[in-house]
């Protein structure tokens, strides 16, 4: 993820922090500039370390390498911020001797990031060219290939992902990139999920109770109907409540069953509430008026 870091970027990152409580958080901002860095979140049940020496050193570029170990298995993640303007042959020259000591290790690598070389140009511009030349000699593979900043006169690939499969490509292996058609920037988010579909078991979706306004309703009314009589003629303190409770539960056992839960609620996040999904739902409503 790359971001500018001004005051209210701080403030931004502190409430990110805050979601994401459970991983870590590695960045590298440029010296001179309020403008740019990349950043990335790492889930701290992974081990992972920052990889120093696939430090590219260029100037006008931030950039992170980060080593990932998962089950005896490693992986390369690498993010990159290019300022525009600057050389791109300097850029590609660098890059291509960090991608070059990737595939010599033979780990997997995934690089992403903001490059700001506009990929659908690389018929027209011999840079662009070379440097699209340079990720394929090194067996990277683009992932993204449709545009991702988008205005009313242009549309550019400036922002990329690549992936390296290492040693070799395991039978069952799928690769899925995709762009967010949400207007988070000026630029659309994209992804690149990697995943074994072979040993892909389906997760079985758990059971829930709901607890409607229909279904409270339901629960009430069960218990207005109840015939409680019995409880208070009974001298046992232990019997009543017994009969109490007996009552109760089966109320409640009947008007809040167990139910699997959706598909599309299976998906959610744990912290995604009720009143998040409200105000997502009325944000894109109003971005398409606004459009």
């Amino acid at each position: 993820m790359t971001a500018s870091l001004g005051p209210t970027g701080s403030h931004c990152f502190e409430h990110i922090l805050a979601i994401l409580m459970w991983y870590s958080f590695y960045y590298d901002l440029p010296p001179l500039s309020n403008v740019g860095g990349v950043g990335m979140f790492v889930n701290n049940n992974l081990c992972h370390h920052v990889v120093d020496v696939c430090k590219l050193n260029c100037s006008d570029v931030e950039n992170l390498w980060v080593e990932i170990t998962n089950r005896n298995k490693k992986c390369v993640i690498g993010g990159i911020y290019r300022h525009p303007n600057s050389s791109v042959k300097q850029f590609t020259s660098e890059l291509d001797f960090v991608l070059s000591n990737v595939t010599r290790r033979k780990i997997p690598c995934v690089v992403a990031g903001d490059v700001n070389i506009d990929l659908s140009k690389i018929e027209s511009n011999v840079d662009t060219a070379n440097y699209v030349d340079m990720v394929l000699t090194n067996n990277f593979t683009p992932t993204i290939l449709m545009p991702t900043r988008i205005n009313p006169k242009t549309s550019t690939l400036i922002d990329h992902m690549y992936y390296y499969t290492g040693e070799k490509l395991k039978e069952g292996t799928k690769i899925f990139s995709e762009n967010f058609l949400e207007d988070i920037s000026d630029h659309l988010a994209d992804y690149t999920i990697v995943c074994n579909m072979k040993l892909h078991t389906k997760l079985q979706r758990p059971l829930v109770r709901i607890f409607s306004q229909k279904n409270k309703q339901k629960f009430n009314d069960y218990l207005q109907i109840s015939n409680f009589d019995d409880i208070f003629s009974d001298n046992d303190a232990n019997t009543a409540y017994n009969k109490f409770i007996t009552i109760v539960q089966t109320g409640f056992e009947h008007s809040f069953p167990f139910t699997r839960l959706s598909r599309a609620r299976a998906k959610d996040k744990a912290w995604i509430t009720t009143a998040l999904r409200k105000s997502s739902k009325i944000k894109s409503k109003l971005y398409k008026k606004w459009l």
